[in-house]
């Protein structure tokens, strides 16, 4: 099961590409896919699949203008979840050992906030718009996820931001807006809990953090052991 997940990732990873855009502070990354979200949507593909249906697997199609994320079986409750509000899904597990098993290892959670999650994800990203938003679909014998590709008609030759001295915020990104709103609501957050917070890797929480010091929005007082002072506000 394990392989199974590391190999899909591995797919998706070297199947799908990114854009950039270059601001004063950084360089914003515009992936075709939120990575995180793929991700949560194939361990729920593999911990909710019917494993009593048989010659059949969990697959990933991978499109110009989406990525599909298909394994077998229905809700559990025989609901249709293109029907539902998926923020007031109940958790129902098909395979509550495999649950267990990908929970323990850190690889999913126990209150069922996935479908929220990959929705979630895909908000933070810049290329971000209503109508490329994932959606789900299931019928008595398949659960689908589809993820719209970000990128997908967009002018590859739009120019990139330049400069403005008179708001340099409009060039923050919403992932660094983000952090620096959990930071002014919890002055002692660590980056471990930003990463937990925001599904974004270590390394990325620290460069966040690096802009948002060299631009003097935040100040790191009394070092790894210390807190965080806001130092000026963002406009949103």
């Amino acid at each position: 099961m394990i392989s199974l997940l590391r190999d899909g990732e591995s797919f998706m990873r070297r199947n799908t590409k990114r854009m950039w855009k270059k601001t004063p502070f950084s360089r914003i990354e515009m992936p075709e896919y939120v990575f995180q979200s793929a991700s949560e949507a194939l361990v729920n593909a593999l911990i909710h699949r019917d494993y009593m249906i048989l010659g059949s697997d969990v697959h990933i199609d991978i499109f110009d203008d989406r990525m599909e994320i298909y394994s077998s079986g229905s809700m559990v409750n025989g609901s249709m979840i293109q029907n539902l509000d998926i923020r007031y899904i109940s958790s129902e597990r098909r395979n509550p050992i495999l649950t267990d098993i990908f929970n323990r290892l850190g690889l999913t959670e126990r209150q069922g906030s996935g479908l929220s999650k990959i929705v979630e994800g895909y908000k933070l990203e810049e290329n971000y718009t209503d109508d490329k938003t994932p959606t789900f679909y299931s019928d008595r014998t398949q659960f689908r996820v589809i993820l719209p590709n970000l990128n997908y008609g967009i002018d590859t030759n739009e120019p990139h931001f330049e400069p403005n001295e008179l708001n340099l915020n409009l060039y923050l990104s919403k992932k660094e807006i983000q952090v620096f709103n959990m930071i002014k609501k919890n002055s002692n957050i660590t980056q471990k809990q930003l990463s937990s917070k925001t599904g974004l890797s270590i390394s990325s929480i620290k460069r966040i953090l690096k802009i948002l010091n060299e631009n003097k929005y935040i100040e790191r007082i009394d070092g790894t052991r210390g807190y965080w002072k806001i130092l000026k506000e963002i406009d949103d």
